[in-house]
């Protein structure tokens, strides 16, 4: 539980939106990649419209999280950043899944960042950033210099965007 006169980090994962798929209320109907390798391509809207319900899902409950951090607060001091280690293919490219592709569906994820006070609060950015940059705008935004390891950038600094990023895979001896 924080304390508003120290400092805390809080880490979470949210393995929803992530397979398997809960149609949402639960009602048993569910899909997995471990029991639907390759499902019949007629499956594919089904599949996004749960994925879509896993969305749903997770924002109720980050929701919840955000209310709790205003209740005890904190929020206003927050730095928050929202993002995902990959998307999910349902046949756009003929496949499914993660892992398989380097298609914009796998690599293209959300990346939010609330910083405290509201700074910047609404603006969109359209320059190229990738997961590497998380850790360094962290430390930065806590007062803190990034490792000279670290090859991301402060997000917010004044390091130049990158032109271009890169992608890889090495799931399950796919590499990409």
């Amino acid at each position: 539980e924080p304390r508003t006169n120290t400092g805390f980090f809080l880490f979470l994962t949210y393995m929803d939106p992530h397979d398997p798929y809960f149609a949402r209320p639960l009602s048993g109907e569910s899909y997995s990649r471990a029991a639907n390798t390759d499902p019949d391509p007629k499956l594919a809207a089904r599949f996004s419209e749960l994925y879509d319900g896993e969305i749903q899902h997770f924002d109720e409950h980050f929701g919840r999280l955000v209310a709790w951090l205003k209740k005890e607060g904190v929020y206003d001091k927050a730095v928050i950043v929202v993002t995902a280690d990959h998307g999910e293919e349902f046949q756009e490219h003929g496949g499914w899944w993660h892992g398989t592709t380097l298609y914009e569906e796998q690599i293209h994820v959300p990346l939010l960042v609330r910083l405290p006070g509201g700074k910047d609060a609404g603006t969109r950015r359209a320059d190229l950033a990738s997961l590497i940059d998380v850790a360094p705008t962290l430390t930065a935004a806590a007062g803190l210099k990034s490792a000279p390891t670290w090859v991301g950038r402060d997000l917010f600094g004044e390091a130049k965007a990158p032109q271009a990023v890169f992608s890889e895979e090495d799931h399950q001896g796919n590499v990409l």
